[in-house]
């Protein structure tokens, strides 16, 4: 009986365990994603600027994946030296604010 229940005991540990360290993995990269978005701001005029707008900055601070590209320093000097390849960006955001703009509404739609 003893073994049994130190069994069950090691099981539901182990679960908490690798629970946790997944969620301070996952707070890890959301800080590195914040610190480099702050990077950006500093050091490149025209991403503060785009910042600035309120449709974009809520497209960059929700947006997984455009949050995840802002981590590339490649990609980033890219688009500071590349004017057209800094436009496809910021058609990319507000394509993706536009999106979140109509599932906003589609939900009060839904809400009333």
């Amino acid at each position: 009986m003893g073994i049994l229940i130190d069994f069950i005991i090691n099981i539901f540990g182990e679960l908490f365990l690798n629970e946790g360290a997944e969620r301070l993995e996952q707070k890890r990269i959301e800080r590195k994603k914040n610190r480099a978005v702050k990077r950006w701001i500093r050091h490149y005029e025209w991403f503060e600027h785009l910042y600035r707008e309120e449709a974009y900055r809520q497209v960059i601070e929700q947006d997984d994946a455009i949050r995840t590209q802002l981590l590339d320093k490649q990609y980033m000097r890219q688009l500071d030296l590349n004017l057209a390849e800094r436009e496809a960006f910021r058609r990319l955001l507000s394509q993706k604010a536009l999106e979140a703009e109509v599932k906003i509404e589609g939900g009060e739609a839904l809400a009333q």
